[in-house]
């Protein structure tokens, strides 16, 4: 493998130990560093395998919320509002500052 000239000191790469190997033997002294394009793919390939792993666990989420829901609605004669966390007279007093 050729020597890179004396001026590198950053080598943007792949995260393929390959590709380490040969930076290492090409430029030894230069810093090694993932591209921000190949961060990007591996991590929306982990995205992918959780969200996909998880898949069962947020349907038995959303059919809870869901039958919780439709209980609700009955109970309460009408539709439901959207609980907030906060409370009425702190949305008062945000109301009136505004």
């Amino acid at each position: 493998m050729a020597q890179a000239p004396p001026g590198v000191e950053i080598i943007r790469r792949d995260l393929a130990p390959t590709y380490a190997e040969a930076a290492r033997e090409g430029a030894p002294h230069a810093v090694q560093v993932a591209d921000r394009w190949h961060l990007l793919k591996h991590r929306g390939e982990t995205v992918h395998r959780f969200m996909t792993g998880t898949q069962g666990l947020v349907d038995q989420a959303a059919a809870q919320v869901r039958t919780g829901q439709r209980w609700e609605q009955h109970t309460t004669h009408g539709p439901v509002a959207m609980r907030s966390s906060r409370r009425a007279q702190e949305i008062q007093d945000n109301r009136a500052k505004r």
